[in-house]
């Protein structure tokens, strides 16, 4: 959420979570900070659950593959995964 290029901050805010399927739709959240939308998510998120994050603005995907939002996300995630992985052996 906080790597989401802001500029009215419809795209930040338009993050959302889905339990087993994606959501498909557009909110008219607003969300600068983030705070609002990340406050969302995580009231959202259901542990041991297939939670799917989503973003639905028509022009995500054009700054997903300008800034990589989602991508250098997941790669963190994946090392952090891997590091503690190493630590529990």
């Amino acid at each position: 959420i906080m790597d989401t290029r802001v500029d009215t901050g419809r795209m930040r805010g338009n993050w959302q979570v889905g339990i087993g399927s994606p959501i498909t739709t557009e909110i008219d959240r607003l969300d600068k900070s983030g705070t609002r939308t990340t406050a969302a998510v995580v009231k959202t998120v259901v542990s041991g659950k297939k939670n799917i994050m989503s973003n639905n603005v028509p022009y995500a995907s054009h700054w997903e593959r300008q800034d990589g939002m989602v991508s250098k996300n997941m790669a963190r995630i994946t090392r952090i995964i891997k590091e503690e992985v190493k630590k529990a052996r």
